[in-house]
């Protein structure tokens, strides 16, 4: 039985069984880790509002092959204000949740989304935070081209991690974001 102590960051859960829940953790040490919440979606339950997603919490974890949330402390205590920087930070959630494979470790990209959630990321050039955080998962949008007609990029379908332009990216049902400088041809 290993038994360990983290900080984590909720990228989000699921329903897994009658009354647990599966949350996605994402720790600087062992990357997103899926951990069983024992009688997570119980009305009465003590454990889930330290892990909603985008929670920063201290989390205990025991198991061999699947892990179990033991007992968890909230160390972020309010979401961002604004709603739009929680959608942006929502939409990271899903980007890292979907594209980083388990026990991967990103200590880069969790500091990022650390900071994010705490309101204490700087950073000199104005860019969006899926911007960034496509940068660190290694799909630079600077770079980038439609995947139909080779215009700048504007959207990213996260289900085929292809980008799309403005275009036809609204007709592939994919995810906008914003770049740092205006011209993001190729040279």
């Amino acid at each position: 039985m290993r038994e360990f102590v983290t900080l984590a960051i909720s990228l989000g859960k699921r329903i897994s069984g009658e009354r647990d829940s599966l949350v996605f953790l994402f720790t600087e040490e062992n990357g997103i880790i899926p951990a069983q919440a024992i009688s997570g979606y119980r009305i009465t339950s003590k454990l889930m509002p330290h892990l909603e997603t985008l929670r920063l919490a201290t989390v205990r974890i025991v198991g061999n092959t699947g892990y179990r949330i033991a007992d968890a402390l909230r160390i972020s205590h309010q979401l961002p204000v604004t709603s739009n920087r929680y959608k942006e930070l929502l939409r990271a959630a899903y980007i890292i949740r979907k594209l980083l494979p388990f026990f991967s470790q990103e200590p880069e990209l969790w500091r990022l989304l650390r900071d994010e959630i705490l309101g204490t990321r700087t950073s000199g050039v104005q860019t969006s935070l899926t911007s960034d955080v496509l940068c660190l998962l290694g799909y630079d949008p600077h770079f980038a081209g439609c995947a139909l007609c080779s215009n700048p990029a504007t959207h990213f379908a996260v289900e085929d991690a292809t980008f799309y332009c403005e275009r036809h990216g609204k007709t592939q049902n994919a995810l906008s974001f914003t770049f740092a400088h205006e011209d993001n041809r190729r040279a």
